[in-house]
């Protein structure tokens, strides 16, 4: 039984929520209350005004709680290094942290760019391994279960 429940407890996990239900959550479902106070001709209009002030403060607070739940955002990634100096053939760890350094902060995606392969390769670890004499540009990507972004560029001069 605890093993049926560990596989849903997954499945539910994995789930993505599409961008239409994002979508119909965030501005079709609030509009709903708001039309039915606004349309309601028996109520004098500083009520109404006052009922649609209260339905968002009350959509702001829900939203804030539904982040809060949903865990911490990614603020920065932060390297030691913005230029790094290296031998043909050598290959490097790229140093990096993210903060805040948080145990329930999700990374749904880290990636490592080079801009020219031909010169210096980069695996999903950080390693760097420097081919060809040259310039790159290596940027790292990380997206948050929030879809927050941040991106960091390292410039590598790669010498023969």
């Amino acid at each position: 039984m605890a093993e049926t429940n560990d596989a849903l407890e997954e499945d539910l996990e994995d789930r993505h929520i599409s961008k239409g239900l994002i979508f119909t959550a965030i501005v079709l479902f609030p509009l709903i209350p708001f039309a039915l106070i606004y349309l309601n001709r028996k109520l004098n209009k500083y009520v109404r005004g006052a009922l649609i002030v209260a339905w968002f403060i009350f959509l702001t607070v829900v939203y804030q709680i539904a982040c809060m739940q949903s865990g911490p955002v990614v603020k920065s990634i932060n390297v030691p290094q913005s230029t790094i100096t290296a031998k043909v053939g050598t290959v490097k760890q790229l140093d990096y942290k993210i903060t805040p350094k948080d145990k329930d902060l999700k990374i749904s995606k880290l990636a490592f760019i080079s801009s020219d392969r031909s010169k210096a390769s980069i695996d999903n670890h950080g390693k760097i391994k420097m081919t060809s004499p040259g310039r790159v540009t290596i940027t790292m990507k990380v997206i948050d279960n929030h879809h927050t972004e941040r991106k960091k560029t390292v410039k590598l001069l790669i010498i023969g």
